[in-house]
């Protein structure tokens, strides 16, 4: 892409996040308006093969220093960060922006979860991890996205937690089934846990298939 039409494109996305970041306070909009602006701006920034466009986080980045309160660019920025990366410096510089944007808009299941996220493959599954499990459930408690990450990340660590984080998964887990059982099913089916959603499964009304019963139904016999 040339910069006359880089720096066009850079600009339609800045735009758009600080309209976001306008209306998220004044109108306390969370959750699904941050995840459609994130999802916009990832597709804008990638170039063919799928990779980032090597002057997208070069652009978040000045933006995020240009305006530090807005939570968009430095969710954003955070989540680009870690794109295709296992570095655990970059996990640790994702962290970091992705608490600042928590700490100006806390108000976002979506940014919890994705704290979570961050902290899981950093191996710190300790009060802050929990704190962000317990937190995205409460606030995302109907967002599918957010569902299906505290679901993968509390099912992996569920005999660890706390009392209180332990039914905010469960809770997730329940909420996730109603909206998307096959996806719970097999996110618990990976995890081992297919325990903790089959009892879910009487009370789903759309057809599943068949292979998810018949696992559910032999786990209650064997139980």
């Amino acid at each position: 892409m040339d910069r006359p039409a880089r720096v066009l494109t850079a600009a339609v996305g800045l735009a758009l996040l600080a309209s976001m970041g306008y209306q998220a306070v004044r109108y306390g909009v969370t959750g699904t308006a941050a995840a459609n602006a994130s999802r916009e701006l990832d597709r804008m920034g990638r170039i063919p093969g799928g990779e980032v466009a090597p002057w997208w986080r070069a652009d978040l980045e000045r933006a995020a220093a240009e305006v530090p309160g807005d939570p968009f660019v430095r969710e954003e920025l955070a989540l680009m960060m870690i794109r295709n990366n296992n570095d655990p410096q970059a996990f640790a510089d994702a962290e970091r922006q992705m608490v600042a944007a928590i700490d100006a808009r806390p108000g976002s299941g979506y940014s919890w979860a994705n704290l979570a996220l961050m902290k899981y493959r950093q191996g710190d599954t300790g009060p802050a991890f929990e704190k962000a499990l317990v937190n995205a459930a409460a606030l995302g408690p109907y967002e599918a996205e957010v569902q299906q990450t505290v679901a993968d990340l509390g099912l992996a660590v569920l005999d660890d937690v706390t009392p209180e984080t332990r039914a905010a998964i469960e809770r997730m887990v329940a909420a996730g089934m109603k909206r998307n059982a096959p996806e719970i099913l097999q996110i618990a089916a990976r995890r081992g846990r297919l325990g903790a959603a089959c009892p879910h499964l009487g009370g789903i009304s759309r057809k599943i298939d068949s292979k998810w019963t018949k696992l559910c139904e032999s786990m209650e016999a064997t139980s």
